[in-house]
């Protein structure tokens, strides 16, 4: 089973790991492009004291005989145009041949080793005049060398200056970035909470709803609109199942009642007398559809609104004739003051009629029933078999019945005060009474104002 997860979370940490590995880079491309200044600096360098060499040997002691001995400037290596080695310094002497030939102001720049060490150094070469210092008639070249490993402290010093100067922008730009980030990110998602909002408000009595397309991303769009054509094809297939069942029970009630007074017209007998049950036994099944119809697409108004208590006593008291009329009677605890719990009266009337007509029809032979009401709960007990736990779930179900039912009910009551808890917010529960009967029990599933 997959678990549930959240797509502005999901963007925002990718985001945040795309943003975090764009600095490393940075800084990595920084390191790199510091190392690569860093051998241009030194060539130049190199370049320019060669050139100096060049111009002005006398300010390195060039400027005269100079014999084979070891010159004092380090890294200044002498060769002839062939590449045989003049003057060799005491330090960095290398062994690479420059380029040749080289023209006027022409140099070349190459990565040796040197001589003695094999360390890896960088070479810069210059073509000058060889009587000028005294080496050689003719031209000569000058290799200026240093060490390339001398480069790495310098770039890394530099690197970590840089860093020390100035890592607080960089925390700053990347706090601010991620900022934005998440800005951003749920910016984008808040009209698809608002879709998703709305979508959860879509119940059966107002299916006219539909998803908000305002401000949704475009890859959210299409999924909107092909919701909202499916609720399109939904209510016209609801409306028309809706119109069909209220129109029938609504139709059967004229013939119903022509029967009735067809039937009481008939002599007193015990078919006449059977025959009146099973009509008002349909009577009362059309009754119950015309209820389940109007309960799917019932409004809820403000001045409908009636504390819970009031409304079951009233309840109760209405029946109250019919229960003594059966032999039995009804027994009804409820505070003379409000429970707080505010529910429709209309809806709330169904649910009430419908349990103490269940307990009436299935209590004991002089039927038992009591009613009670707290702040949070209806409570319908009566005397009779009870319901098996095996049963406690399918009662709700339209149109169920046990298999030990005497005939009576369609299967509609029960089925009709599921329905209506689910409308106030309410639960319904089966469990045994200690009267011996069903205990049935409407309880809220949220605070009680």
């Amino acid at each position: 089973m997959s678990v549930p997860h959240s797509l502005a979370r999901r963007l925002y940490l990718r985001l945040t790991v795309v943003v975090t590995v764009s600095y490393a880079i940075f800084a990595s491309v920084m390191l790199v492009d510091f190392n690569i200044q860093g051998r241009i600096i030194e060539r130049e360098s190199l370049l320019n004291l060669a050139k100096r060499i060049a111009k002005s040997p006398e300010l390195f002691a060039l400027d005269g005989e100079v014999s084979d001995s070891k010159l004092t400037v380090p890294g200044v290596t002498i060769r002839r145009l062939d590449g045989a080695i003049l003057v060799s310094p005491a330090r960095w002497a290398v062994d690479a041949i420059p380029n040749n030939p080289l023209g006027y102001d022409d140099y070349s720049i190459q990565i040796g080793r040197d001589l003695r060490t094999g360390d890896e150094l960088l070479t810069v070469a210059v073509e000058v005049d060889g009587s000028a210092i005294g080496v050689a008639n003719g031209p000569v070249t000058v290799q200026v060398s240093r060490p390339t490993s001398d480069l790495l402290p310098v770039i890394g010093t530099f690197f970590r200056a840089t860093f020390e100067e100035m890592w607080w922008i960089f925390v700053l730009i990347l706090c601010v970035t991620l900022v934005v980030v998440r800005s951003t990110v749920k910016r984008s998602m808040r009209a698809v909470a608002t879709a998703s909002e709305q979508a959860v408000a879509i119940a059966p009595n107002d299916i006219h709803r539909r998803l908000p397309l305002t401000g949704l991303p475009l890859e959210i769009e299409p999924l909107a609109r092909k919701v909202n054509d499916a609720l399109d094809r939904l209510e016209k297939g609801y409306r028309a199942e809706q119109a069909f069942t209220a129109s029938a029970a609504h139709e059967l009630r004229t013939p119903l009642s022509v029967l009735r007074a067809r039937i009481e017209a008939i002599p007193p007998s015990e078919q006449r007398d059977h025959a009146l049950d099973k009509v008002d036994g349909m009577a009362r099944l059309i009754g119950q559809l015309l209820q389940l119809a109007r309960v799917e697409t019932w409004q809820e108004r403000s001045e409908d609104m009636t504390d819970m208590a009031e409304i079951c006593r009233a309840v109760a008291t209405d029946l109250s004739a019919q229960v003594v009329a059966a032999g039995g009677d009804i027994e009804l605890r409820a505070p003379n003051c409000d429970t707080g719990w505010k529910v429709d009266r209309v809806l709330l009337e169904v649910v009430v009629r419908n349990l103490i007509e269940n307990a009436l029809r299935h209590g004991g032979t002089a039927p038992r029933i009591r009613v009670t009401v707290d702040r949070a709960a209806l409570i319908v007990e009566d005397d009779g078999p009870g319901i098996a736990a095996d049963d406690s779930d399918r009662v709700f179900k339209a149109f169920w019945r046990r298999q030990s039912s005497d005939g009576e009910g369609a299967g509609i009551g029960l089925a009709l005060v599921s329905r209506i808890a689910e409308r106030i917010g309410a639960r319904v529960e089966v469990s045994r009474s200690n009267l011996g009967g069903a205990k049935l029990t409407v309880s809220a599933t949220s605070g009680v104002g």
